[in-house]
């Protein structure tokens, strides 16, 4: 799991500065606008928003998975990176790219409306 989480930490120092809130408040906004009421309050670093996300993708995957198929497509993952990342990615189960997927999406997302 630790690389996993360096992984995801290099992309928040990569570029323009992302900060911790900033990704938290960008996944919680379009959480609710997925209608998705699992929100990350609790969460207070990087290592438990990671284990938050990967949790509630295995959720949605077993109990809601039209609302996880809509929250892939409110954020803007494809399903073809997430199958193509899950068959080159043996060490990581499909919660955890899922979580990692979604949280590069993200931290892309701020990045790029910083930049305008």
């Amino acid at each position: 799991m630790s690389k996993y989480i360096e992984e995801v930490n290099n992309h928040l120092a990569n570029g323009e500065e992302v900060s911790f809130e900033e990704l938290k408040n960008q996944i919680t906004k379009d959480l609710q606008l997925t209608g998705i009421s699992y929100l990350p309050d609790d969460t207070n670093n990087l290592q438990e928003l990671i284990t938050w996300t990967a949790s509630l993708c295995m959720h949605l995957i077993e109990k809601e998975f039209q609302t996880y198929m809509n929250l892939l497509y409110r954020i803007d993952v494809p399903a073809e990176r997430f199958m193509k990342m899950n068959e080159e990615n043996l060490e990581y189960n499909s919660n955890e790219i899922a979580a990692l997927l979604l949280i590069k999406r993200e931290i892309q997302k701020i990045r790029l409306r910083k930049s305008y």
